[in-house]
């Protein structure tokens, strides 16, 4: 676990060179350098993420995580990133019988 570290999820930024950001899927970028945290302050996208920690896995937890059915894969598209609210960015597990929170 890495809790000190940070990411920014953004839409393309022209005056951002590729040797800080880089794009990971059509209209994502992942930003991490200092450099960048400045650009995206001085003139911040409409559509931008902050995303602190970091948490990996030991070898092969995630596939066991996925065959078990404990993460849903989705393609990754600028609207799943961005266009969720950002107090309540991704839906919470549901247990079943618990009452779900809106």
């Amino acid at each position: 676990m890495q809790p000190e570290t940070g990411w920014i999820l953004h839409e393309p930024v022209p005056s951002l060179g590729d040797n800080i950001t880089r794009e990971i899927a059509p209209g994502i970028h992942l930003s991490s350098a200092p450099e960048a945290l400045r650009v995206l302050a001085k003139s911040p996208p409409k559509r931008i993420r902050f995303v602190l920690g970091y948490a990996g896995w030991a070898p092969g937890q995630l596939e066991a995580e996925i065959a078990r059915g404990d993460w849903s894969l989705a393609p990754a598209t600028p609207d799943a990133i961005f266009g969720a609210k950002s107090e309540h960015p991704w839906p919470e597990p549901q247990t079943p019988g618990a009452a779900r929170r809106t």
